[in-house]
């Protein structure tokens, strides 16, 4: 299973240590995509070391840590990521909020996959808030009413098309 991740490019001028973490970074996501998931983690521990506080780092190491199955420390990343990422006033640029729906939307898919309802439903809400499109079509999927809504929006915006199309003829 190949690992997706997108990569922000900073408004901020980053450091020369934080440049080598995010190169870190990167490496770390490209070996656990060819599955050398023990090289992988390495990489993001060095990652780590020289970054700390940079979130995206939890999340992608989450997803190498989920992919092997080691739920428990993706769990952990991914706490911390959020942590790092949503929160808090000074974290509100588009990069944390970028990092946190994915943290959020990642820890919701395996609470619901290990049956945790309520839990994955509150990070899947929290992710869709923050932007995440694939949390907002699953809440409104989930939540009964919206999925009703939806279609009666565009049931009423098919029959506003067709009215237009027959009244508009010769």
């Amino acid at each position: 299973m190949i690992m997706r991740t997108t990569f922000i490019i900073f408004k901020v001028k980053l450091t020369s240590q934080q440049l080598e973490s995010k190169r870190l970074e990167i490496k770390a996501v490209e070996l656990a995509d060819k599955n050398e998931y023990e090289q992988a983690f390495d990489y993001f521990e060095q990652a780590l070391i020289l970054w700390p506080e940079n979130a995206s780092i939890y999340n992608n190491r989450a997803q190498a840590f989920r992919l092997q199955n080691r739920i428990d420390d993706a769990f952990n990343d991914l706490d911390k990521s959020i942590q790092l990422s949503d929160g808090n006033e000074t974290n509100s640029n588009h990069h944390h909020h970028h990092v946190a729906r994915q943290a959020y939307c990642q820890r919701a898919l395996i609470h619901l996959l290990n049956e945790n309802r309520e839990l994955g439903l509150k990070d899947m809400q929290r992710s869709a808030e923050l932007g995440n499109r694939f949390a907002r079509s699953y809440m409104a999927k989930m939540n009964p009413y919206a999925a009703l809504c939806n279609q009666m929006l565009q049931d009423m915006f098919q029959q506003y098309e067709q009215q237009r199309s027959t009244s508009s003829r010769p």
